[in-house]
């Protein structure tokens, strides 16, 4: 650069302000700074902070390199948290953008994000996708994060929404929230962006806009097990605000994440607390933060719809009963979910018409529902049979399969579904005509899902032949069919479907059909 260039000093007003600490790696520091510079969006200063960094000279090179290169220089190591709010306060900027010393920013990086923070005044912060690279640059994957505002309000009740290093958010904001928790050393963002999030939106571009090192000697690295720590200590902050800080988010979060994608738990017992758990997250996190974000209870309702339709498919009419049942009905309604209400009601006079017309050697416990006229049988009887199939491609028939696996001297030949075919954990998926289709010498079939009563009456006449029910909602008790009376192939006369009634049923791998 020109010495005239140089002499001019720093921009005066710039759009963006960039934070940078560096203390002792400087492996990658020239190409973090390089990727800075070549940003298409030039007006901006890159605040450098030596913190009591033994590569001084090095540092102040690249100072002299580029007028917009800033270096603020701690008389001491004063870590990265106390670094980044010295910057902030030296910036000029009415925007603040991190970024790491070993991190790589694409050209459109500052350019993209402060328009779409300059063209929604509500958005206080902006983030994006990012490729994690290897030590030498190369890509190991892409990681997508919540785009849309409700989603990171979701998001960051389990994780940080957020790329630290990718993110831009505006000066205002961050110091009215009180800038970077000092008393943190690491996961200082994550407590930053629940405070930012109180003031306003967040997003992230769906475009990947930094390449995030892989690096050992990064802060993610070598203080993880603190990061975590605070991470937990944060989110049990916010499920606090939420008004349910009777569960303990170390414990739940991780099923109800995933009891959110359509994942139930096995144990219905545990899919029906975790049901509640998440509505009850729902619901605390849109009364908190519906003031602020107009449209939030609405983007929600999407989540909770979702979830209520997974307890519904994996629970059936077992949620009719007592207490959680009305507390679910009494949710949908605030969630605006009138379909699911509809068959949470049709559950309850379902249920009342089984329980009536139950046969006398009905066994209803808590734990799930034994299969009648037949006996409970050791796992490894299943051993002595050619082929092993399970019907049922959802949840109880994973959890079957992880059974089998364990047993010396049985294979499974592959799943049965009522609707779905192709494969399912790396077996053949049949469809219950191809099944029933093939020979039946030497197999076995264990029924895994709580529709074994319509799943019979389908399979009768192998009854005696093989025939098994997992009882999948409760303790994974293996059942053995007995031959129906008289070999007549029918389920019904053994007793074993009494209590049927009507033709809508709902079944655990699937939604009412």
């Amino acid at each position: 650069m020109p010495a005239a260039a140089r002499a001019a000093g720093p921009p005066a007003h710039p759009l963006v302000s960039v934070l940078m600490s560096v203390h002792r790696d400087v492996r990658f520091l020239d190409a973090a700074v390089d990727s800075l510079l070549g940003q298409t969006l030039g007006d901006f200063e890159l605040l450098l902070v030596d913190d009591g960094s033994p590569h001084a000279e090095r540092l102040r090179a690249l100072a002299e390199r580029d007028r917009r290169v800033r270096l603020v220089v701690n008389d001491r190591n004063l870590g990265l948290t106390v670094s980044l709010n010295r910057a902030a306060g030296l910036a000029r900027a009415p925007v603040i953008a991190r970024m790491d010393a070993d991190d790589i920013s694409h050209p459109d990086r500052l350019a993209a994000q402060y328009e779409r923070l300059s063209a929604q005044p509500g958005l206080t912060v902006v983030g994006s996708n990012y490729v994690a690279v290897d030590t030498g640059g190369a890509p190991l994957r892409t990681i997508r994060l919540p785009e849309e505002d409700a989603a990171i309000r979701w998001t960051a009740l389990f994780a940080n929404p957020f790329c630290h290093p990718a993110t831009l958010f505006r000066a205002a904001d961050f110091h009215a929230a009180g800038g970077y928790d000092e008393r943190l050393a690491c996961a200082q963002d994550y407590d930053l962006w629940m405070r930012l999030l109180r003031r306003g939106q967040g997003a992230n571009l769906p475009v990947p806009l930094l390449r995030y090192r892989i690096n050992d000697q990064g802060i993610s690295a070598t203080r993880k097990v603190e990061q975590e720590a605070v991470a937990g200590a944060i989110r049990r902050v916010e499920w606090l605000s939420c008004g349910v800080g009777d569960l303990d988010p170390e414990r739940v979060a991780a099923p109800v994440w995933r009891l959110q994608t359509g994942a139930p738990a096995c144990d219905p017992s545990d899919t029906l607390a975790l049901t509640l758990a998440t509505l009850r997250l729902l619901d605390g996190l849109a009364a908190r933060d519906s003031r602020n974000v107009a449209g939030l209870r609405e983007t929600l309702a999407a989540v909770a719809r979702r979830v209520l339709w997974t307890a519904v498919a994996a629970l059936g009419w077992r949620l009719a009963g007592g207490w959680d049942g009305r507390r679910l009905l009494a949710l949908a309604a605030r969630f605006d979910a009138p379909e699911v209400a509809a068959c949470l009601a049709l559950g309850r006079s379902r249920a009342a018409r089984r329980w009536a017309a139950r046969p006398p050697d009905f066994d209803f416990a808590c734990t799930g529902h034994a299969v009648p006229g037949a006996g409970v049988v050791p796992w490894t009887e299943l051993s002595g049979f050619a082929g092993v199939w399970i019907y049922g491609a959802g949840e109880g028939g994973r959890a079957v399969l992880r059974v089998l696996r364990r047993l010396r001297g049985c294979r499974v030949a592959g799943f049965v579904d009522s609707v779905r075919r192709g494969g399912f954990e790396g077996l053949p998926l049949l469809s219950r005509a191809d099944f029933l289709a093939r020979p039946a010498t030497g197999r076995a079939v264990v029924i895994a899902s709580g529709a074994w009563r319509e799943i019979l009456e389908g399979l009768g006449g192998l009854a005696g032949q093989g025939l098994f029910v997992a009882d999948v909602e409760g303790d994974l008790r293996l059942y053995r069919v007995p031959p129906p009376p008289g070999g007549s192939g029918s389920a019904d006369q053994d007793g074993i479907a009494a209590g049927r009634t009507g033709n809508q049923r709902v079944e655990a791998d699937g939604c009412p059909g």
